[in-house]
C-alpha cells in the first residue's frame, strides 16, 4: 500500500522538477556551491535580491518585508527561500490518478482517492520545501504536514472499516449499484471523477502559498510580526480540527467494536461535540484555507497569489459543503431512529450537533 504511493511521490516529483531545479539557488545568474558551478533559478514570482548565504547553502531573500538581524540571530517576519512548488500539472496528476479508482469503485473516488490525493500533494510540498526537519519545522512544513497526516489517517481508518466491518462493504456495494444504474461505467462517471479530482487540487492549494511565503519561519518560535503569529495559529488550528477528526474516528470504531453497530457513543469527545469527525474536518480545512490568506496579506503578495487563493476557497467551499450535509443526513438519521429515547433526548440537549446546513430532506436521510 505504502510503495506504490512513495513511487508515485517520486515519479512526479521528478517528472515536475527537472534535476537542476531541484537546488535550492534562487539568482539571476549561475551560483557556485561547494566549488561547482550551477545554473540559476529565476523565479517570476521572487524578486532576486542581494543573498546572503546559510549554512544549508541555501540563499535567503533578505528583501522579504522584515528580515531583521537582532543579537546575532535572524528574527523572520515572513522571510522565505524561493522554492518551485508542485507545479499545475504534478498537482493535477497527482489528484486525477488516486480518483480514477471511482471507475472500478464509485465509493472509492470519495473516500480513498480523496486521502491519497491530498497526502501526495503533502508530500510533494514537503519534497520541494527540503522535507521535515524535526528540530525547527517551519510554518509551510507544519502546514503541508498537517495535510499529509490528514490524508494517510483517513487512507488507514477507511481500509480498516473496509476489511474489519461488514455494514461498510455493503454500504460500498449499494453505491456501486446506484452508480451502475446511471449508465455506462466510463461515460457516466466521468464527469464525477473529474469533478473530484479537481476539488482536491483546490483543497491542495492552500499549501502551495505557504510553502512559498513560510518555509523558513519556525513554527514553534514565539517571534513575528502579528501576521505571522495568527498563520501559526492557523496551522496549529487546522492540526487541532484534524486530530478531532482523527479522535472521532478512533472512538466511535472501539465503542461500536465493543458494544455494537446500533449503539450512539455518546461519551468522550462525543459527550460535547454529536459528529466530532465532521466538526473537526470543518475546522481543519477552514483554518488551512484561512493560513494561506494570513500568509499572503502578511507578505503583500495577495495580487499574486490570488489565483491559488481562489482555488483554495472553493475547495474548502467544496468539502465544507460535502460535511454539512453529511452532518446533516447522519443527525437526521439518527433522530429518527433514537429520537423520544430519555437518553438520547438528554444527550441531545447537551451536546452541540455542528456545523449543518440545516434539517435533512426525507429524501437525503435515504442516501
Amino acid at each position: 500500500f505504502i510503495k506504490p504511493i512513495s513511487t508515485l511521490i517520486s515519479a512526479l516529483i521528478l517528472f515536475n522538477h527537472p534535476a537542476h531545479a531541484l537546488l535550492p539557488i534562487v539568482r539571476s545568474k549561475s551560483a557556485s556551491i561547494n566549488g561547482i558551478q550551477r545554473p540559476g533559478i529565476k523565479l517570476p514570482w521572487v524578486k532576486v535580491p542581494t543573498t546572503t548565504h546559510n549554512r544549508d547553502n541555501r540563499f535567503l531573500l533578505t528583501n522579504t518585508p522584515s528580515h531583521i538581524q537582532s543579537k546575532g540571530t535572524t528574527s523572520l517576519k515572513s522571510s522565505a527561500i524561493a522554492v518551485l512548488p508542485p507545479s499545475i500539472k504534478a498537482i493535477t496528476l497527482a489528484c486525477l490518478f488516486p480518483t480514477l479508482s471511482g471507475y472500478y469503485k464509485s465509493e472509492y473516488g470519495v473516500s480513498y482517492a480523496y486521502g491519497t490525493s491530498i497526502a501526495i500533494v503533502a508530500g510533494m510540498v514537503l519534497s520541494a520545501i527540503g522535507g521535515w526537519t524535526l528540530s525547527t519545522p517551519s510554518i509551510a512544513t507544519m502546514h503541508a504536514a498537517a495535510l499529509m497526516f490528514y490524508g494517510v489517517r483517513l487512507d488507514i481508518f477507511l481500509l480498516y472499516r473496509e476489511l474489519c466491518i461488514p455494514r461498510f462493504r455493503e454500504m460500498r456495494e449499494r453505491i456501486e449499484e446506484r452508480a451502475k444504474s446511471r449508465g455506462g461505467r466510463w461515460l457516466s462517471r466521468t464527469p464525477f471523477v473529474l469533478s473530484c479530482s479537481a476539488l482536491y487540487a483546490f483543497m491542495s492549494a492552500p499549501m502551495i502559498v505557504t510553502c512559498q511565503l513560510n518555509n523558513l519561519v519556525p513554527f514553534f518560535s514565539l517571534e513575528g510580526s502579528v501576521g505571522v503569529l495568527l498563520t501559526k495559529f492557523l496551522v496549529a488550528f487546522s492540526w487541532c480540527g484534524f486530530l478531532l477528526a482523527a479522535l472521532g474516528d478512533l472512538q466511535k470504531s472501539i465503542g461500536k467494536a465493543k458494544l455494537g453497530e446500533d449503539v450512539v457513543i455518546t461519551d468522550g469527545v462525543f459527550r460535547w461535540l454529536r459528529h466530532p469527525n465532521y466538526t473537526g474536518e470543518v475546522f481543519g480545512w477552514t483554518a488551512s484555507t484561512l493560513a494561506a490568506l494570513v500568509a499572503a496579506i502578511d507578505n503583500g503578495r495577495l495580487v499574486s497569489f490570488l489565483p491559488w487563493l481562489l482555488a483554495s476557497f472553493v475547495g474548502s467551499a467544496g468539502i465544507i459543503f460535502v460535511l454539512l450535509m453529511a452532518t446533516s443526513t447522519l443527525e437526521a438519521r439518527q433522530e429518527q431512529k433514537y429520537g423520544g429515547t430519555e437518553d438520547y433526548d438528554k444527550w441531545v440537549k447537551s451536546s452541540w450537533v455542528g456545523f449543518t446546513k440545516g434539517k435533512a430532506t426525507p429524501k437525503e436521510e435515504t442516501k
